[in-house]
């Protein structure tokens, strides 16, 4: 049974329920005790760029319909979650359904730096999920790849809005 795609709530040992975290998690069952087992990427890993310098990729995939683009997203989701999970550097992997046009998957990607994207492309994840979107019918694509030195807060405390990002003064709100 191949495994199967399943969001769930994850709670951070130690924090209260306004931390929780919702994740994709591999599911399967095992063999021996037929009881379900769960997959988890790393908490704490996804969105961690305090180590400086991150790469991100950004890309739109087109299909001729939106079936085709629903297919794509559903035969990609256990790919995803492994290129999160197996692959070293990997923050986020994320080919989602764009919600304004239904024709089209939104891509996000967060690599700890250039040598972690090099190696996914020789890596297996890669070659999967690249299989995983063509055999859905591509019609179109857009990509784009950013070495970002800076990050912060799009937020202030208490989720107050910044008027003013990469200053001296990080907390400028309204």
């Amino acid at each position: 049974m191949p495994p199967r795609v399943d969001r769930l709530w994850r709670r951070t040992p130690g924090h209260d329920a306004r931390t929780d975290v919702f994740v994709c998690a591999t599911q399967w069952r095992c063999a021996a005790s037929r009881a379900w087992q769960f997959r988890y990427p790393p908490l704490g890993h996804i969105h961690d760029t305090s180590g400086g310098f991150v790469i991100i990729v950004a890309a739109t995939i087109d299909y001729a319909d939106q079936a085709g683009r629903d297919a794509a997203v559903q035969a990609s989701a256990a790919v995803q979650l492994a290129t999160r999970v197996d692959e070293a550097g990997c923050h986020a992997y994320c080919f989602a359904a764009d919600p304004s046009v239904p024709t089209r998957i939104q891509v996000y990607e967060l690599w700890e730096d250039e040598a972690s994207l090099i190696t996914h492309f020789a890596h297996a994840n890669y070659a999967a999920m690249r299989d995983a979107l063509a055999a859905h019918g591509i019609t179109a694509a857009w990509n784009r790849v950013y070495e970002v030195g800076r990050n912060e807060p799009v937020y202030g405390a208490g989720g107050t809005i910044r008027t003013r990002f990469f200053t001296d003064d990080s907390a400028v709100t309204v």
